[in-house]
């Protein structure tokens, strides 16, 4: 820029302490809570279009899978007992329209294809900014 007649730079600068300290707190926050979700006892997973993509230990032991990350991109549906699927569309269209299911009774299917009797409840969330 010109200043004066003569060509110049200009400089900008913002303090960000305020903002590096909050994008701190965020992460400490993010890193706590997702310790406490892996640690619970109770099978927790979260889908997106049908599709698995967080399940804490709990998930991965109920539903048989050596580690959580063989239950991610895995459609939910397949963990549904056949019996129960007019219960499953009951519930997914409550979810779709973003109303918790209370605890109901329930069948589900381990990957290796047995049955194990549950108590389950969903509720909407966000992940990463799409309805999950």
């Amino acid at each position: 820029m010109e200043w004066d007649g003569e060509k110049e730079n200009l400089l900008v600068t913002r303090d960000i302490t305020e903002k590096l300290e909050t994008s701190k707190r965020l992460e400490e926050s993010q890193t706590r809570y997702s310790r406490l979700i892996d640690a619970s006892p109770d099978a927790i997973r979260v889908h997106v279009d049908d599709l698995i993509v967080f399940a804490n230990a709990a998930a991965a032991a109920l539903f048989g899978a050596a580690s959580t990350e063989d239950l991610l991109g895995l459609n939910y549906e397949i963990f549904f007992h056949e019996d129960d699927k007019s219960l499953r569309t009951e519930r997914s269209h409550a979810l779709k329209k973003r109303e918790k299911n209370s605890w109901y009774e329930t069948r589900r299917v381990r990957l290796d294809g047995s049955v194990v009797e549950v108590e389950a409840a969903g509720l909407p969330v966000d992940w990463d900014g799409q309805p999950a």
